[in-house]
């Protein structure tokens, strides 16, 4: 045969190299789609510690410095240093909405790398507008167990009584 190959050596070797590229491939594709959950999973993560973090309470600090009149010694006029008062004014928030979107749309974008799909839902199960008070549920609930998310984001609120 002078170093010729048979057909059938050919097409072994060709199927061979086939399923070692596919393979290749398919370990590179999965390498990309575990890359980007991990960089999802990331910002989630730190939109989750931001919606936390803007329930907290506002402190807005102010100084005020009032002018002292002259001392007098010794028959001297003596400039007195400035007086600083300081206050403290804090006001209560309720969470910035938007740190709750792009949980939301992180947690949608992993889902659909992973081939889950999500629809966002209101309160009476059917699909329409997104509800956020569910969303935020949802989201607590997904990330309830991730220890990145603050001890805050995980407790529970307590279900609204119906009349």
């Amino acid at each position: 045969m002078n170093g010729a190959m048979s057909r059938e050596t050919v097409r072994v070797e060709v199927k061979r190299l086939n399923d070692e590229w596919r393979a290749m491939a398919a370990a590179r594709i999965s390498d990309n789609r575990a890359r980007a959950i991990a960089r999802l999973e990331w910002v989630a993560r730190e939109a989750a510690d931001a919606w936390v973090r803007s329930q907290k309470d506002r402190e807005k600090q102010r100084l005020i410095e009032k002018e002292q009149p002259p001392a007098r010694r010794n028959g001297k006029t003596l400039k007195a240093p400035p007086l600083t008062e300081k206050t403290i004014e804090r006001t209560g928030q309720v969470g910035d909405p938007r740190f709750l979107a792009e949980v939301r749309e992180a947690t949608v974008s992993i889902a659909q790398i992973l081939g889950i799909r999500m629809e966002p839902r209101d309160d009476d199960g059917d699909e329409g507008d997104t509800d956020t008070t569910a969303i935020a549920r949802e989201l607590l609930e997904v990330f309830k167990n991730a220890s990145a998310i603050p001890a805050a984001a995980k407790k529970e609120e307590p279900e609204p009584q119906e009349n």
